[in-house]
């Protein structure tokens, strides 16, 4: 009989995420079916999305939920595996009876409602061999149970039980029904530990942890005991997992085929064994059966004493009968369950493998409990700052909004509302009627199991949300909430299935990280805050680390969320859900209803403190040193006032692409757009869409042009991490920039500040060449050729986050003299040369560098001689100064001349030179600036051997010709920038410090005083030979003329 039934039909497989229904969901998809699996949670083995298997979370005894599912699938087949079962250790504890008795009943019930109004469908239903009579498994020697020996009825356990009245439900509604009674069904991908599992997988999994003592025990104390249930004489028989999964597909075919005809089949082997004979097998395949004893615990639960199968029915009518031997089954379950216990014991800390190998080889039980999830909402309310109409009106919204996105969620059903509430609220208060109208609206729309629970606020002060979280949090987890969630009254969540979503995604991060359930946060997709973790989750986990308290008392109503989220980014343990969006109307963007009160430095101490007990209690937890080993976080940042998505879009995908380097580096990105929203609301509307939902980035915009420094600030204040990395908008960076920098960061742990080269594409512009033999970009690329440097430019560094480090506020917006500022300030001056974190600087003005842009950068560094006096000296005047000097000189004189007959003799002693005079000592002085600075430019340009400035300029500009070109820009570039630092010295009420110098090496280089002392004479020189040859000259024609 072939499967062709299948091809392109609908089948649906409730408990498909479970063991057997994840062999039978991948049978299916390989057969051209288009499985539908629903699932209370995803399978713990299998990606059965990339088999091709539609998986559906769903809780099955939501009858509403399911009908809803099933009414949208419209299947032609449906199996029904969905089970709260498992081994003795679970169904042979009476304690579990009632869990057995409701949950797998309403499963059923649920199913036979739904599909008595399907006649075309089939069902196949999966019992047990447990509904037999026990008085005949009485004996070892047991008898080949047959189909109709099942009454009267007489079932061990509740199990049995349950089976049997689910059969005789589905036969009263059902008429294309197919049942199969199971007989210890085992195999790869089934649960191998934690009190579910089956006698297979047990003494397999146990063999496994004796045989590894063996090996790893020099001299162990010979034989080991292998602890077994009973005395070992029950027997069973054991079918292997793909035979069950063709006699489920043979069923359903014959089941299809006639209808109100319900056909029952035993699926087992006949291949009887002992208990024992099961363990000595298991052993054998470890071939340590001689170094093991088996011990006998009579007092366990085991059973009925002899079971076996009678499968002639099932061959007569499904042509179906086992073809995997016992042993090769073993064999082939065995090299599957190695693979995951040795990957388990690897991830264990060393410390703790003689534990785990210990309780690997003791028989485990499991308790029954309600194992669904209990999500608290933490939701304090206000009518403050509001019409009665307009908060109820905005309650209304919020219960709608929840109603909705509850719906048919399988996490939903124990939902706990945590109200806090303030006795003197106008609508909500004590003993006023809108308390109970609240409450009563709450309760309409939870789920059954819901429950709404009311606190005081009226201790803490107003607006104190992060206060009112804490004590709503205590209530919470004193009723046994499994997770908390921060709400406001006015957010409206739009996401329908999120509980679920955020389940799932502690699930997966437990996953990936390895680190317990549970521990990490979770936060909403805020679309009226993109990129910010308002909202968030955390789970008991969180809660049992830092004792039943959700939020430190230094938070009241602002930074909370980031915190909570930030805590456990150094784990990877914290993720912003696409499939669980919000918007939050008044607290979010907009003005809230309460003096928003920033918590200090949260990002120094309480983060520093809170990472520290994670850590302490990951430790305590046993979790391996690998797997607790905190990440560098490292952020960058980006301040633009441009915002152009095509130079900000590469800055914003760099990622490490070593594998090795990406386990000990989490990177994230902060944007500040240094202008109003509305000025740029297209470009940052389209980086928004590309990066605005993803955590990693915080794309922010000023609320008014603030300038380079205060922007950086805005992206030191957005970030927690500990590295940070700053980049110009409009810089090119390497494909190995950020790689370089973590490798650093990783390697020099005690360096505070890094610096790449920044470098200049290659020009032919003769002012460009000027601008690189002027010297002003001189630090820009010195990377490349200094180990160390006291300072760099932000276009490209990066160094250790200090909480508290801030740019200084009275350099000018365009920049100049901050970052020198910054890295004295914050880094020692002591920046470490990473060559290879290479980014590229365009030329401005598309090469062709405005000379107001260096005017304007000198205005600015000149600050640093009054902050940093250490390291400034006095020197001789430059052009700049000379002018000054004697411009003042000049109008002085004028202004004697005005002075009344009584001061004649002040005059006198002073007297005005004539027009003649004046204009040759002007014509000398405006000479002797210019072409002094040319023939000292000259000097410089060629290197002769008394212009002692080779080793500042060296191969800037190579080759004569250039730098004859660029003699006249370099010269109008260098004067700029002196009379830049005139003007700021004369803006900033500072022109006593004319003639100071600020040492750019900061004592780092023991010969550029003695350098520049050279360089200022050479220029001196030349402009007093100028100005001389100037005014003989002009003498001359004077006389001439």
């Amino acid at each position: 009989m072939g499967f062709s039934t299948y091809k392109d039909e609908v089948v649906l497989v409730i408990g498909g995420a479970g063991f057997i229904g994840g062999h039978l969901c991948a049978e299916l998809a390989e057969l051209g079916a288009h499985v539908e699996c629903i699932d209370i949670q995803r399978s713990a083995f299998r990606d059965q999305a990339a088999q091709g298997v539609a998986v559906h979370l769903l809780d099955a005894t939501d009858e509403s939920a399911l009908r809803e599912k099933i009414k949208q699938i419209q299947p032609k087949f449906i199996f029904h595996l969905g089970a709260d079962m498992g081994g003795m250790g679970f169904i042979g504890d009476q304690e579990n009876d009632a869990a057995i008795a409701l949950h797998n009943g309403k499963m059923t019930t649920n199913l036979a409602g739904i599909a008595h109004h399907m006649p075309e469908c089939t069902v196949v239903y999966t019992s047990s061999a447990c509904v037999y009579p026990e008085t005949l498994q009485a004996s070892p020697e047991a008898i080949c149970l047959q189909e109709d020996q099942a009454y009267p009825a007489q079932p061990q356990d509740e199990y049995g039980r349950e089976k049997l009245r689910g059969e005789e439900i589905l036969k009263a509604c059902i008429s294309r029904l197919g049942i199969a009674r199971l007989h210890n069904v085992y195999g790869p991908f089934g649960t191998f530990q934690g009190g579910r599992e089956k006698a297979p997988a047990a003494l397999l999994r146990k063999s496994w942890a004796l045989w590894r003592q063996l090996k790893d025990s020099p001299n162990p104390a010979l034989p080991l005991p292998l602890e077994l249930w009973g005395d070992g004489q029950q027997t069973r028989t054991y079918l292997y997992v793909s035979d069950c999964v063709q006699a489920l597909l043979k069923l359903g075919q014959y089941a299809q085929e006639r209808p109100n005809d319900p056909t029952i089949v035993n699926v087992g082997s006949s291949e009887v064994i002992s208990v024992a004979g099961l363990a000595n097998l298991c052993l054998s395949l470890r071939g340590i059966e001689s170094n093991v004893e088996l011990v006998f615990d009579v007092a366990g639960p085991q059973g009925v004493r002899g079971r076996s199968c009678d499968g002639a029915r099932a061959q007569k009518l499904l042509d179906w009968r086992p073809s995997v031997a016992l042993q090769d089954g073993l064999q082939a379950t065995a090299n599957w369950m190695d693979e995951q216990l040795a990957s388990q014991l690897a991830q264990a800390a060393t410390d703790q493998e003689a534990t785990l190998l210990k309780v690997w080889t003791t028989s485990q039980r499991h308790e029954a409990t309600d194992s669904h999830t209990k999500f608290a909402i933490l939701l304090p309310i206000t009518s403050r700052g509001a019409e009665p109409r307009e908060f109820w009106a905005r309650i209304e919204t919020w219960v709608m909004h929840l109603c909705r996105t509850l719906a048919g969620d399988p996490h939903a059903k124990h939902i706990m509302i945590i109200l806090g509430l303030d006795d003197d609220d106008a609508e909500v208060g004590l003993h006023r009627d809108g308390r109970e109208r609240l409450c009563r609206r709450l309760n309409e729309v939870l789920p059954m199991e819901g429950v709404v629970v009311v606190q005081s606020l009226s201790k803490y002060a107003p607006g104190a949300i992060c206060h009112y979280w804490t004590a709503l949090a205590r209530q919470a987890y004193d009723l046994g909430a499994t997770h908390f969630l921060l709400l406001g009254d006015d957010v409206r969540i739009l996401t329908p299935g999120w509980v679920t979503a955020i389940v799932n995604k502690f699930e997966d991060m437990a996953r990936d990280t390895n680190l317990p359930l549970g521990f990490g946060c979770v936060a909403f997709d805020d679309v009226s805050f993109p990129g910010f973790p308002t909202f968030p989750v955390v789970s008991r986990t969180h809660m049992e680390i830092f004792g039943g308290e959700i939020l430190p008392d230094f938070f009241i109503n602002q930074d909370g969320d980031p915190y909570l989220f930030q805590l456990y980014r150094p784990w990877q343990a914290c993720e912003m859900l696409a499939d669980a969006r919000l918007s939050n109307d008044i607290g979010g963007s907009d003005d809230a209803r309460y003096v928003k009160t920033r918590s200090g430095d949260w990002t120094d101490a309480p983060l520093t403190e809170g990472r520290q007990r994670v850590l302490s209690w990951l430790e305590a937890q046993g979790v391996s040193s690998e797997d607790r080993q905190p990440r560098v976080l490292v952020d960058i940042v980006v301040a633009s006032f441009r915002v152009d998505p095509q130079f900000l879009v590469p800055l914003l995908t760099q990622h490490i692409r070593d594998p090795e380097l990406a386990k000990k580096i989490d990177v994230g990105f902060v944007l500040i757009a240094d202008q109003p929203r509305e000025k740029i609301q297209r470009e940052l509307e389209a980086l928004e869409a590309k990066f605005g939902h993803d955590w990693r980035y915080r794309i922010r915009a000023q609320p008014v042009n603030t300038g380079a420094a205060a922007a950086r600030n805005r992206g030191l204040q957005e970030s927690s991490a500990d590295y940070i990395i700053f980049l110009d908008d409009d810089v090119q960076v390497s494909a190995g920039l950020l790689e370089a920098y973590c490798r650093a960061f990783l390697e020099h742990p005690e360096q505070t500040g890094f610096v790449g080269p920044t470098c200049f594409p290659a020009t032919k512009s003769i002012r460009c060449l000027g601008i690189r033999l002027a010297g002003v970009t001189y630090f820009w690329d010195a990377a490349t050729y200094m180990q160390t440097m006291p300072w760099a430019v932000t276009a490209n560094m990066a160094c250790k986050r200090v909480p508290t480090a801030r740019f200084r506020d009275l350099f000018p917006k365009t920049g100049g003299g901050e970052d020198i500022d910054y890295c004295l300030m914050w880094c020692g001056a002591d920046l470490l040369s990473v060559p290879k974190a290479k980014a590229t600087h365009p030329w401005w003005n598309d090469g062709h560098p405005r000379f107001d842009r260096f005017f304007g950068w000198a205005r600015g560094d000149g600050a640093l001689i009054a902050l940093w006096p250490q390291h400034c000296w006095w020197m001789a005047p430059n052009p700049s100064e000379w002018l000054v000097l004697l411009s003042t000189s000049a109008i002085c004189l004028g202004m004697l001349q005005w002075l009344p007959e009584s001061m004649s003799l002040v005059r006198d002693l002073a007297p005005f030179p004539g027009t003649s005079t004046m204009l040759r000592g002007a014509l000398a002085v405006g000479g002797g600036l210019v072409g002094g600075e040319l023939l000292s430019a000259v000097c410089f340009a060629f290197g002769f051997p008394w212009s002692f400035d080779r080793g500042l300029y060296h191969d800037m500009v190579p080759g004569v010709w250039p730098r004859v070109r660029a003699l006249v820009p370099a010269t109008i570039t260098r004067n700029c920038s002196e009379m830049g630092r005139v003007v700021g010295h004369f803006l900033r009420r500072d022109p006593h410090l004319l003639f100071r110098r600020f040492d750019w090496f900061v004592g780092k280089n023991p010969t550029f005083f003695s350098d520049d002392l050279k360089r200022t004479v050479v220029r001196n020189v030349c402009f007093f030979v100028t100005a001389f040859s100037v005014w003989y000259s002009s003498t001359r024609l004077e006389t001439l003329w």
